[in-house]
């Protein structure tokens, strides 16, 4: 019985950790996100292989953060930096 009830909350908990995750894969579809409550870590991956040149631009592999903020945060950048490449001009510039 006792087991059943954690179950059950642990469910409810996750609930909206589960909405956060999607919504931010729905925004960022390049990006694989995981979320890890007993780490208390948000992780993205790339679902592709990166370029020389994303990687000399400063796109990275994954992204590890503490909150699904920080995480947009890391995100909005990297897709600045993505943007800045597809349209030929150098980050920052």
């Amino acid at each position: 019985m006792i087991a059943m009830r954690a179950a059950r909350v642990a469910v409810i908990v996750s609930a909206p950790e589960e909405r956060r995750r999607a919504t931010l894969e729905q925004t960022f579809p390049e990006w694989h996100i995981v979320h890890d409550p007993l780490l208390r870590r948000w992780t993205a991956l790339r679902r592709r292989p990166l370029t020389d040149q994303e990687v000399k631009a400063g796109i990275r592999r994954m992204l590890i953060r503490a909150s699904p903020e920080r995480l947009v945060t890391v995100l909005v950048r990297q897709a600045q930096i993505a943007l800045s490449l597809s349209a030929g001009h150098p980050p920052g510039g």
